[in-house]
């Protein structure tokens, strides 16, 4: 076996299978997803709380081409969100990756 080969089968996720419920790209059950879903809601309200606790602040980017479903997701995803800690913004898009930083409203430098 090649050095290389080896460098490749020795990545720590390379035998081990996600965490959650992942199905590879195949459509859940919406039972399961329901269930994913809570699940997921509840492990990121504990994180906002966590991250309140810890005075720390939080930015999530969420990118993809236009109707691709991206303002479903987020609606679903910070529905169980404290609003006093939860904000999102629909950034203009911008003409590079570097632009981002000096675009997300509210930060501060």
């Amino acid at each position: 076996m090649s050095k290389k080969s080896k460098q490749k089968n020795n990545h720590s996720h390379s035998n081990n299978k996600p965490e959650g419920n992942s199905n590879h790209g195949k459509k859940l059950a919406k039972k399961d997803y329901e269930e994913e879903l809570a699940r997921l809601q509840l492990e990121l309200v504990k994180m906002q709380t966590w991250i309140e606790e810890k005075g720390l602040k939080l930015v999530l980017i969420f990118e993809g081409r236009d109707a691709a479903g991206k303002g479903g997701t987020i609606k679903r995803i910070t529905e169980p969100l404290n609003p006093r800690g939860c904000k999102v913004v629909a950034l203009e898009r911008s003409s590079s990756l570097t632009a981002v930083g000096t675009t997300v409203p509210g930060s501060r430098r």
